[in-house]
């Protein structure tokens, strides 16, 4: 079985999730993470400043998705809490692509009223 977990900022996917994807690598499912956003730039002025805590956010995701058994982790670069100055369209084409590659049994999400 292939398990997705699309999350909205790095460590949303552990914080929500982590049990549930070490949970379905122990059972011998493949586990894959997306991440849309960098998750750090909304706390600076501008996005650049963020940078540098941006790639240490990726770091340890990527060290969280060891942890859970994930065979893969993609993290986008969504703007931090402003996914709504993004085109709705662009948000479902990073998904969309992401399900045709990985091609999912099931998976999990942010509740929708999860700010982004």
């Amino acid at each position: 079985m292939r398990y997705l977990t699309v999350a909205a900022h790095p460590d949303d996917e552990v914080l929500g999730c982590g049990a549930t994807m070490a949970k379905h690598s122990r059972e011998g499912s493949e586990v894959h993470i997306l991440i849309l956003g960098e998750g750090a730039t909304s706390r600076y002025d501008d996005r650049e400043s963020g940078a540098a805590e941006a790639a240490t956010l990726r770091a340890q995701a990527a060290q969280a998705a060891k942890a859970v058994g994930a065979v893969s982790l993609e993290i986008g670069t969504l703007p931090d809490n402003r996914f709504d100055e993004v085109a709705l369209l662009d948000i479902t084409k990073l998904v969309e692509g992401h399900i045709e590659r990985v091609r999912p049994d099931v998976g999990d999400a942010h509740p929708p009223e999860h700010p982004g």
